[in-house]
């Protein structure tokens, strides 16, 4: 496929095909989304996102209601991230969308926060994950080969603004259950008191940010395959396309539900 301005960019999009060409084919092309309720992991995710969004728009610490053990997680643990980031609730731009034409390729997307630290704007990241997330971790290694950053500070660039940087903010959720007989606010309080608050700093510049928009070219030049990943099918849970790759289930309700494109988000 050459690129083509028409074909929005995401990095949703990127990541959806990386994992597998065949469900990006039936998510981008044939526009078909599953139906099913989001996974305990996503739904945390999800949650959790719009509570620290919240926060940086309206200073209101205030958790989406939910299943009451990953509400009662969420609210202790906003309240240990709200006591550590206080301070830098300067200047701030929360929840930027941003369509852009870069190396001749047409993104979309949303930036989380943009905020002022040091005299510089930084674009920052919230993310959760189940990963250990200390300091040497793999996972932070992972990082030096995300197309996000490159692609959030071009954007930021096109809008007008000068990012340093981005900048992870990550929750590491830690692998606990609640106990028998343990309370929903105890086990809110242990939750919290397990998680990882972290952040790092990544500069994107030079050869590595070219190389990264090299990359992108690269996939965007085969977005065309449809080729199907066995290994993605159980990687990450349940494929949301294993019914219909495994069994035949046809792409259509109730399972699937077809709509316009849209950027997602995570």
């Amino acid at each position: 496929m050459s690129k083509d301005a028409a074909v929005k960019i995401s990095v949703s999009r990127i990541r959806t095909w990386l994992e597998c060409p065949y469900k990006h084919h039936v998510t981008y092309t044939l526009g078909w989304r599953p139906t099913a309720v989001p996974s305990e992991a996503m739904a945390f995710g999800l949650a959790w996102h719009s509570a620290v969004e919240r926060w940086w728009l309206t200073g209101e610490a205030r958790v989406p209601s939910g299943e009451p053990h990953q509400t009662a997680a969420l609210r202790r643990t906003l309240t240990r991230y709200v006591e550590r980031r206080q301070e830098e609730r300067g200047a701030r731009i929360a929840e930027l969308p941003f369509e852009a034409e870069l190396e001749g390729m047409a993104f979309v997307g949303r930036i989380d926060l943009l905020l002022q630290r040091g005299g510089r704007w930084w674009v920052v990241e919230h993310k959760t994950t189940s990963e250990d997330v200390t300091p040497g971790a793999i996972w932070w290694q992972t990082l030096g080969l995300d197309y996000q950053p490159a692609i959030y500070m071009l954007a930021a660039r096109a809008m007008g603004h000068d990012p340093a940087g981005m900048i992870y903010d990550v929750l590491g959720k830690p692998g606990i259950r609640p106990r028998r007989g343990e309370s929903v606010d105890d086990y809110g309080a242990r939750f919290a008191a397990a998680a990882t608050l972290a952040t790092r700093e990544v500069c994107v510049g030079g050869d590595r940010l070219q190389a990264a928009l090299d990359n992108v070219g690269e996939i965007v030049d085969n977005l065309s395959c449809r080729a199907q990943n066995p290994a993605a099918c159980f990687r990450f849970g349940r494929c949301s396309m294993v019914d219909h790759c495994h069994y035949g289930a046809d792409l259509g309700p109730p399972q699937f539900t077809r709509g316009e494109e849209r950027c997602l988000k995570k």
